[in-house]
């Protein structure tokens, strides 16, 4: 039973914005280390999910394995932020 998963155009717009702000911030010479940590606290799984996937479909299971577990896709998907397009169950 997989269920498989894409950033919706929230979350993805959301994250080149992000992506854009951290490249920015480094050509000023912050340590983006710094920078992620902060600008990133609330985003980080999905800003994980955006540099692994891009706007690619990744799967629920695959997600659980690689991050044990440590990555909530159902909050995600109550944010708007990513959705479901397939689920084997169907």
């Amino acid at each position: 039973m997989k269920t498989f998963y894409q950033l919706t155009s929230k979350g993805f717009k959301l994250m080149e914005k992000l992506e854009i702000a951290l490249e920015n911030l480094a050509e000023l010479g912050v340590s983006s280390v710094e920078v992620e940590e902060a600008l990133c606290r609330n985003y980080y799984h999905l800003f994980i999910l955006f540099k692994e996937y891009h706007d690619m479909e990744f799967c629920d299971v695959d997600i659980y394995r690689i991050y044990e577990g440590t990555i909530n896709l159902h909050d995600l998907e109550s944010q708007d932020l990513i959705k479901q397009t397939y689920n084997d169950n169907d």
